[in-house]
Formats: C-alpha cells, structure tokens, sequence
C-alpha cells in the first residue's frame, strides 16, 4: 500500500511541474513579438 500512495504522490508532484513548465512556455512563447503573434492565429485556427 505504501508503494502504490508513494508512486502516486509522485506523478502529483510530476504533473504540476509539467502544467508549471507548460505555462511558462506559453508566457516565453507570448513574450516574443513575432512567434507570439503566429502561436494566437494558430490558436483561432
């Protein structure tokens, strides 16, 4: 039992430092003029 709550604390902890790597891409990725602008018409696409 320990086993499987310790592994699960662990993809806790792995996916919210996935979905924080993942925001700070998307802010990089907005913060560049030229990509920023081509990411959003890929977004309405």
């Amino acid at each position: 039992e320990r086993d499987t709550h310790g592994s699960l604390q662990v993809a806790v902890q792995t996916s919210k430092k996935y979905l924080t790597c993942r925001s700070k891409m998307r802010r990089g990725v907005r913060g560049t003029g030229i990509q920023s602008k081509q990411y959003d018409r890929q977004k309405k696409v």
